[in-house]
C-alpha cells in the first residue's frame, strides 16, 4: 500500500476556498497534504478524520527560502498556539490544519487579507500571467508562416503549425481569463471587506483550468501527430525529443532546489543554483537533440522516394540524371506536396499539389483562391490571368503573368485538388494530359 500519491490541482492561486474544500476532503480519505512537487501537491497516509484546513498567504515568502523568516515563524508559532498546524507551503501559500473541532480562524481582519492576496499575487503569479500574454501576442504577431490571411492554403495545410497555433491561442485564452478573473474577484472582494466586513472566496473557473490544459496537450499532440504523419517526421521527432528532455530538466533542477534547502543555502543561492541547473540543461539537452537527431535520422526521415510522387521528371522529359526537392507538409483538413526537379542547365519541373481531405470543405477552400483572382487577380502575390482550361482537363486554369508577358506557370483546378506547376517551356499537349492524369485524376 503506498504512502504517499500525488495530486494535480487547476486553482488559481486566490482561490483559497477550493483548496481548502479539496484539502479537507483529502483528509477524510486519510491524506494529509504535506508538499509540493513539479505541478502537483503531494499527500501522506494518515489517519482518516474530520480536519479544518485553511489558506493563509505570506507575501515576502519565496520556494526558495530555505526556511520561513523570522516573521513568518513568529506567524506560525501563533498558529499553532491556537491548534493550527503548519501542513504544507508552496511559494507565498501556506497550508494549515486543525483538528479541533470549531477553531479560531486564524484571518479575522476581511480587508487586511485580501491585501495580503493581492500582494502575493504580485510576486509571482500576476507577473507569470502578464508574460504568458504578451509572449504570446508577440509569438503571434510576429510569425507570418502562421498567418491565416497571408495564404489559407498553406496555413491549413501546415497540421503541426495549425495545431500549434491553437494551443497558443488557448494559452492566451487561458492567461487572459486568468487575469480578468482575478481583478473581478479583487475588486468585489476590496468592496465586501469595506462595506460587509466578510471576505467573499472566488467564483473560480477550476473546470475551464483544466478545459483549456486537456485541450492545450490534445492540440499539442495532434501537431507531433499531423508533423509523423503528414511529412514533417523529423520535425515531429526533434519536439518530442524536446518536450521530454524539457521535463527532464524541470525535474532534475526541482531535486537541485531541494537539495539546496536541505543544506540551508541562502534564497540567492539556491534560486541561482535552480535556475543555472535548468539553464544548462535545457541548452545541452537542445544541442544534444538537435546534434542527434540532424546526425542520425535526417537521411531516413527526409528521404523521399521518387516512385510515390505522383508526377515526376521522367514522365515528361528525357533522362534520369537531374537534381530534386521534395517537401510535404498536411493536416486533417489539407495536404500540401511541393516538387522540384531539374537539370542544370536543361528542362524542370515544379509543382505543388493541394489536396482537400474532406469532401464538404472542396468549394470552400476553392472559393479561397478564386476569390483572390477575381478581386485583383492574384493569388499569394502572384498575378494570374484565366485560361484555357480544356487542354488540361482541368475544371478551370490560369496562367501567370508578368506585366503583360504569359509565363509557363500555371494553377490548375480539379475537383479537391488544386495545383500549382512550372515547366520550362511551352507546354505541349501530351505534357498537360499527362498533368491531368498524374496530379489531376483524370483517367484514374
Amino acid at each position: 500500500m503506498k504512502d504517499k500519491k500525488r495530486d494535480f490541482l487547476p486553482y488559481s492561486l486566490y482561490d483559497y476556498d477550493a483548496y481548502t474544500r479539496h484539502f479537507t476532503k483529502m483528509a477524510r480519505r486519510g491524506w494529509l497534504v504535506e508538499g509540493t512537487a513539479p505541478f502537483t501537491w503531494v499527500y501522506r497516509r494518515v489517519e482518516p478524520k474530520e480536519r479544518a484546513f485553511a489558506v493563509s498567504y505570506f507575501a515576502r515568502a519565496s520556494a526558495f527560502d530555505p526556511e520561513p523568516g523570522e516573521e513568518q515563524r513568529e506567524f506560525i508559532d501563533f498558529c499553532q498556539r491556537t491548534g493550527w498546524r503548519l501542513a504544507a507551503t508552496n511559494a507565498q501559500m501556506q497550508v494549515f490544519y486543525n483538528e479541533r473541532p470549531d477553531p479560531i480562524p486564524i484571518e479575522t481582519d476581511p480587508a487586511l487579507e485580501v491585501e495580503t492576496i493581492h500582494r502575493a499575487a504580485k510576486r509571482m503569479y500576476l507577473p507569470l500571467f502578464w508574460l504568458i500574454l504578451g509572449i504570446g501576442v508577440l509569438e503571434i504577431m510576429a510569425n507570418r508562416h502562421l498567418n491565416p490571411i497571408a495564404f489559407p492554403l498553406t496555413f491549413l495545410a501546415d497540421g503541426s503549425g495549425f495545431f500549434s497555433l491553437a494551443a497558443n491561442l488557448l494559452v492566451l485564452l487561458y492567461a487572459a481569463v486568468e487575469l480578468a478573473a482575478y481583478f473581478l474577484w479583487l475588486c468585489r472582494a476590496r468592496r465586501a471587506a469595506r462595506e460587509t466586513g466578510t471576505l467573499i472566496p472566488s467564483a473560480g473557473h477550476r473546470h475551464f483550468n483544466a478545459l483549456m490544459l486537456i485541450l492545450t496537450l490534445a492540440l499539442l499532440i495532434c501537431s507531433l501527430y499531423s508533423s509523423f504523419l503528414y511529412g514533417g517526421r523529423l520535425y515531429g521527432l526533434v519536439v518530442a525529443l524536446m518536450l521530454v528532455l524539457m521535463a527532464a530538466a524541470i525535474f532534475i533542477s526541482w531535486k537541485v532546489r531541494k537539495l539546496m534547502m536541505r543544506r540551508h543555502a541562502s534564497r540567492t543561492a539556491t534560486m541561482l543554483a535552480t535556475f543555472g541547473t535548468a539553464i544548462v540543461l535545457s541548452v545541452v539537452m537542445v544541442m544534444g537533440t538537435l546534434t542527434v537527431a540532424l546526425g542520425y535520422f535526417s537521411d531516413d526521415l527526409l528521404r523521399e522516394d521518387p516512385e510515390n510522387l505522383p508526377l515526376t521528371f521522367t514522365d515528361l522529359y528525357e533522362g534520369t540524371d537531374y537534381q530534386e526537392s521534395i517537401r510535404r507538409d498536411g493536416s486533417p483538413i489539407l495536404t500540401c506536396l511541393s516538387v522540384t526537379q531539374f537539370k542544370v542547365p536543361g528542362d524542370s519541373l515544379e509543382y505543388t499539389l493541394y489536396e482537400v481531405k474532406l469532401p464538404f470543405l472542396v468549394d470552400p477552400l476553392r472559393n479561397l483562391v478564386l476569390r483572390d483572382l477575381e478581386e485583383d487577380g492574384t493569388v499569394d502575390g502572384e498575378h494570374y490571368l484565366e485560361a484555357d482550361s480544356a487542354p488540361w482537363s482541368a475544371d478551370r486554369a490560369f496562367q501567370r503573368d508578368w506585366q503583360g508577358e504569359p509565363l509557363n506557370d500555371w494553377l490548375l483546378l480539379y475537383g479537391g485538388r488544386i495545383v500549382f506547376i512550372s515547366v520550362h517551356s511551352d507546354p505541349t499537349p501530351e505534357l498537360m494530359t499527362t498533368v491531368a492524369i498524374k496530379l489531376g485524376g483524370k483517367g484514374e
